[in-house]
């Protein structure tokens, strides 16, 4: 169904650790391409999965932007 409706899907894995970084510059960097992503041209198609640890709730609740772009949260338990 996905592909029929030409959906993509955009998975980063790993993402707190640059959005976690000590260097503010990367911080800012990781944060206009993930507001970049969403209004790149087409993105109503585009399915964004960030995945991390529960260290990037608050990273995302802080930038209002991210936050309103990123919203549906889903928390998992590991499975190993």
């Amino acid at each position: 169904a996905l592909d029929a409706c030409r959906v993509e899907i955009l998975v980063l894995q790993e993402l707190h650790n640059a959005l976690l970084a000590g260097a503010a510059a990367l911080r800012g960097q990781t944060h206009r391409f993930l507001k970049n992503l969403w209004n790149a041209e087409g993105h109503a198609k585009r399915v964004i999965v960030l995945s991390g640890t529960d260290e990037l709730f608050p990273v995302l609740n802080e930038d209002r932007e991210l936050a309103s772009r990123y919203s549906i949260r889903i928390l998992t338990t590991p499975i190993w």
